[in-house]
């Protein structure tokens, strides 16, 4: 049997631009026009559960140890949500969507929690009342804590016909961040919900900070937020054995942007059978989605969806994750033939050239970039761009200066400096 991708994919490798991008940026610091408080939630067809398929899960028996949330100044904590929401067909609308995706870099609340203590359970509370959430932890029998409420509202969502399992836990090596990943269900609605929780009690670093960039950038165009340069990037492609091709497309992507930025920042690449989940706080990770899933609110269709996670009182990105959608890529072709499918075209070279792009594209998000203009037929050559320039999976001057400028404010420390770095919890470049 012959295999071919679908007439939609094909005239989507002119415009490798159209990948979904969830942007997510944190407002706990410096007020400034540029910077916006963000809730990064996509409505998708499909079930919000493709995009943890076959992942590592800790939730039923897994808990926060209590250190997480001790140590000097942990009574305020910044809150991050990203996730997925099934969007019932009779409420789908197309203008609606396409808002909310326009929107997405957009939210209302202040992101501020204070953790408030008891003899048995901590409870993060909204610092005023624009922050509608609230979670509480109870201790356990070995001192540890589980999760064990989720409030929005004012309303506990398991007391409103919802039913909610903590898939999984996770926490940083210093303590500074930690997540819990729920899975919510009830009422015909399905959510998947990454809540991250990442201490405010860091100096603030406004090197950041530029008046006058002329680049796009993922959290603003005046914003100069990328990965720490001082903590090696592990970039891991989780569960794509059968596919070698990928593997080799993601390194050569990896090892282009490094060049690109003259090796600043180091980023080795791994690869691994099994991988923790999405809002996992220590894991970067290249995804493929196996099952159909369509996300909403996309002028073309969405071949992939990047998540990139800063932590905006320190001015750095702290987590992202690429998810490759394969069933939308090669839609007309029935489940159970899809891997073959993509082994063919991944056999040619315009199939490999157009998985190169799209991962090379999506690299930069990662890093940080933005697309330099949203739309085709603007004159920019960048892999970032909308046009057909990124068509030919190359990085261009524009792409070239606009990482360097990036992380120009970014200095990488000698032995000594590093040494002291890490041994310093709240130590900012």
């Amino acid at each position: 049997m012959n295999y071919k991708i679908s007439k939609k994919s094909f005239a989507i490798l002119q415009v490798i631009g159209t990948l979904s991008t969830l942007a997510l940026a944190l407002t706990a610091c410096k007020k400034h026009d540029d910077i916006q408080q963000v809730v990064a939630i996509r409505q998708i067809k499909g079930d919000p559960m493709a995009f943890v398929k076959g992942t590592a899960m800790n939730g039923p028996t897994g808990s926060l140890p209590a250190e997480v949330f001790e140590g000097e100044e942990s009574s305020k904590w910044v809150l991050s949500l990203t996730g997925y929401i099934e969007e019932p067909p009779e409420n789908y609308n197309d203008s609606k969507a396409e808002q909310n995706s326009d929107n997405r870099k957009r939210g209302s609340y202040d992101s501020i929690l204070n953790l408030e203590v008891t003899r048995d359970s901590y409870t993060l509370v909204p610092k005023d009342s624009n922050n509608p959430y609230s979670f509480s932890f109870d201790r356990t029998p070995h001192g540890d804590y589980k999760f064990s409420a989720y409030v929005y509202d004012g309303k506990d969502f398991r007391n409103e016909g919802y039913k909610v399992d903590v898939l999984h836990y996770s926490w940083s090596k210093e303590n500074e961040i930690f997540s819990i990943l729920l899975h919510i269900t009830g009422n015909g609605q399905k959510s998947l919900y990454s809540f991250r929780f990442s201490r405010a009690s860091s100096p603030i670093s406004y090197e950041y900070f530029g008046e006058k960039l002329n680049f796009k950038y993922f959290f603003g165009s005046q914003l100069r937020i990328g990965w720490n340069v001082n903590k090696p990037l592990e970039w891991t492609l989780c569960g794509i054995s059968n596919f070698p091709q990928l593997a080799t497309a993601n390194r050569k992507a990896v090892k282009s942007w490094m060049e690109a930025l003259n090796n600043k920042l180091e980023i080795s690449v791994r690869s691994r059978d099994v991988c923790p989940p999405f809002s996992d706080v220590n894991s970067h990770n290249f995804w493929i989605v196996e099952d159909w899933v369509d996300i909403l609110g996309e002028s073309a269709s969405s071949l992939g969806a990047t998540m990139t996670v800063a932590q905006m009182n320190c001015g750095e990105i702290v987590d992202a994750d690429f998810y490759l959608l394969k069933s939308d890529i090669f839609e007309t072709i029935p489940l159970p033939q899809q891997d073959t499918a993509m082994q063919k075209t991944l056999d040619t070279y315009e199939g490999m050239l157009f998985f190169y792009a799209t991962i090379l594209h999506e690299m930069g998000h990662v890093l940080g970039l933005d697309h330099p203009s949203f739309t085709k037929d603007a004159n920019i050559k960048s892999i970032m761009s909308y046009n057909s320039s990124n068509e030919r999976g190359i990085l261009y001057d524009y792409d070239r200066n606009a990482i360097r400028e990036l992380y120009a404010h970014q200095k990488r420390k000698g032995p000594e400096d590093k040494k002291f770095f890490s041994s310093t919890r709240h130590k900012r470049n």
